[in-house]
């Protein structure tokens, strides 16, 4: 019998296996559309302070993020795409959704149903 830890692991890797902390820092930067505190974007991806701080900084230095001093609150450090960044985490999209549909092109619409009322069950709690 598969035990719980088990079964988390799996489904972690699932999403988790080809994305490292800066992929998932430019998704979640594309998805949101527009700048963010780096204090929001650590709460948002449940990182550490420190492991978004390093990846940003490379992130800037390969010109896929810009970070600037919030105007309102001068104490804040908002980031954001740069135009590269844009293009880069729009490929990401276009590849994840690929990823996506041939994970799940041997699931029945059934099973799908299935599936996704489990995982909301699972992530109510």
């Amino acid at each position: 019998m598969i035990t719980n830890i088990e079964l988390f692991n799996a489904l972690r890797n699932v999403t988790a296996k080809r994305e490292g902390s800066r992929h998932r820092i430019l998704m979640e930067l594309y998805t949101i559309g527009e700048g963010i505190s780096q204090r929001v974007l650590v709460d948002t991806l449940h990182f550490k302070p420190a492991t978004v701080s390093e990846q940003l900084e490379i992130l800037i230095n390969q010109g896929l993020v810009e970070k600037h001093i919030d105007m309102m609150d001068k104490r804040i450090s908002v980031v954001s795409l740069t135009n590269r960044g844009r293009e880069e985490a729009k490929a990401m999209v276009h590849k994840r959704e690929q990823d996506l549909e041939a994970m799940f092109t041997d699931l029945t619409p059934v099973e799908k149903d299935i599936l996704y009322s489990l995982l909301k069950r699972i992530m109510i709690k």
